[in-house]
């Protein structure tokens, strides 16, 4: 969900005004969020109404994905197939289903009922600039944000994790999630390197 804090200066000239700035503030950054201008969130929405989706022989085919890089999936569908999947840089299942995030403005997408074990993106407070997954299991994706970069990534533990070519240390693990926070970078190049 869009976080937006419009106000007017005059909220400032009065104690109460200021105490409630100050908890709207407070609540706006202890959210989840991935901080965009106002003209890159509008592009995204414009997006919602060209991306289109379409079912294909094995899958589903996307295409116009130029802005907008995160869908949601039912899970009636079962979970992405990353393996069999093109321009899916990763998921996280919420709810009823999910969260793809894709790579590209076009995506082929596969679902399978059970989930790989290969390493996937599950959350960033940042855009993905490229992704690859090379045959030899390594991964490498390029994220950018306006903020320090903070990523999550699935089925990682058997990876050396590396931020432009120096070692992370994750800042916790919760079950098969490893989360990750960079101090000084905005953008950074993220690879896992999974021994075989």
């Amino acid at each position: 969900k869009p976080i937006d804090i419009y106000f007017h200066t005059y909220i400032a000239t009065k104690p109460e005004g200021l105490k409630s700035l100050e908890e709207v503030f407070s609540w706006a950054l202890q959210q989840e969020t991935t901080p965009v201008f106002a003209s890159e969130y509008a592009r995204k929405a414009l997006d919602f109404r060209r991306v289109v989706i379409a079912r294909s022989a094995t899958g589903w085919r996307v295409r116009g994905a130029e802005h907008l890089r995160t869908l949601r999936w039912p899970r009636s569908l079962g979970v992405p197939a990353l393996s069999r999947s093109s321009g899916v840089a990763g998921y996280v299942e919420k709810g009823e289903g999910g969260y793809l995030h894709l790579s590209a403005n076009q995506a082929e997408l596969v679902f399978s009922p059970q989930v790989e074990a290969l390493p996937r993106l599950v959350s960033a407070n940042g855009q993905i600039i490229d992704y690859r997954r090379g045959r030899d299991g390594n991964v490498r994706w390029r994220l950018q944000a306006h903020v320090p970069l903070v990523f999550s990534l699935a089925n990682s533990g058997s990876c050396r994790i590396e931020a432009d070519g120096r070692p992370l240390e994750p800042s916790r693990r919760d079950g098969g999630i490893t989360h990750y926070r960079l101090t000084d970078h905005a953008a950074a190049t993220i690879e896992a390197l999974c021994r075989r």
